[in-house]
């Protein structure tokens, strides 16, 4: 059964939480740590390639962010059959990823810093 139906919550299957985020962080701050925010497009189209393959069991995001790649893997593999990490050396950041990810407990997801 999948996680989410498509009217489910647009808002995570989108490029909208960066956005926001964004608009709400100093420029200086993004800046200083060099967070560039991946557009969702992109993100779905990676997410494809590597559920692609059969043998993927693991899948890192070595500068999570708020986990547009991640979301975009739920998304596309609709049971998520993979353990999902996340780093990042951000906490605020962090912090927002994991709130945006607590709806979806049936997904292994660990953001961490």
């Amino acid at each position: 059964m999948p996680l989410y139906t498509e009217a489910h919550d647009e808002a995570f299957f989108s490029g909208l939480p960066e956005r926001d985020y964004a608009q709400q962080v100093p420029l200086v701050d993004v800046k200083k740590l060099g967070q560039v925010f991946t557009p969702y497009p992109i993100a779905q189209f990676m997410a494809k390639w590597i559920i692609g393959n059969p043998d993927c069991k693991t899948i890192l995001d070595p500068a999570v962010g708020l986990g547009i790649f991640l979301r975009a893997i739920i998304r596309e593999s609709r049971t998520c059959p993979y353990q999902l990490v996340g780093y990042d050396i951000d906490p605020k950041v962090l912090k927002t990823g994991r709130e945006l990810f607590r709806d979806y407990v049936d997904c292994n997801v660990r953001l961490i810093n």
